[in-house]
């Protein structure tokens, strides 16, 4: 063997080395990529219990499938039934069902199709809430939407577009076109 072909010899598993290092250092982002578009886990029939700082239930919910996504922090379920507490207390204060709904967790929610708010105590006015699309802030604990609406109770219904609910001081505010029917 020469000097000559050893040198190149020498070149190309360099070069050989370099290319095969090269390739699977993009393979691995390319892996990680595709696996942050899936989700962490996928669960059926599931049921879940967040406090607060000081040991309260802020809020259970079940589902008949979720999904979760730990890069988004990104929740993702049908069939949902949520139930928000009072501050403070381990008494049920709201019920809210929907078909479809996606959270980030601590903060906010969107909640579609077939949306019912129902109040879980007797000391509100209203008995029911039904709207398309509604939004909920986890940390002012409000529910709001654009959306139309339907607000029900004992002896009125209330018709009307776009809504804020305040859960901690039990108020309901409708933005636009209310058209309420009360029966005596």
């Amino acid at each position: 063997m020469t000097l000559r072909s050893i040198i190149v010899s020498i070149i190309l598993i360099l070069v050989a080395v370099s290319l095969y290092t090269y390739s699977n250092f993009n393979k691995v982002d390319e892996s990680k990529s595709i696996i942050k578009q899936y989700p962490s886990f996928i669960a059926n029939n599931f049921t879940t219990k967040v406090f607060d700082k000081d040991g309260f239930l802020k809020n259970k919910s079940s589902t008949q499938e979720v999904e979760y996504y730990s890069n988004k922090d990104l929740i993702l379920a049908t069939n949902s039934q949520i139930y928000m507490y009072d501050k403070d207390s381990t008494q049920k204060a709201y019920s809210l069902h929907a078909d479809k709904t996606s959270f980030i967790v601590g903060k906010s929610g969107l909640l579609q199709g077939n949306v019912i708010i129902k109040p879980l105590s007797n000391d509100t006015t209203f008995s029911s809430i039904t709207s398309d699309d509604v939004h909920i802030n986890l940390i002012e604990n409000k529910v709001y939407s654009d959306k139309e609406l339907v607000i029900k109770g004992t002896s009125f219904e209330n018709k009307g577009q776009g809504f804020v609910v305040n859960l901690d001081n039990k108020t309901i505010e409708i933005k636009g076109k209310p058209h309420a029917t009360y029966q005596p």
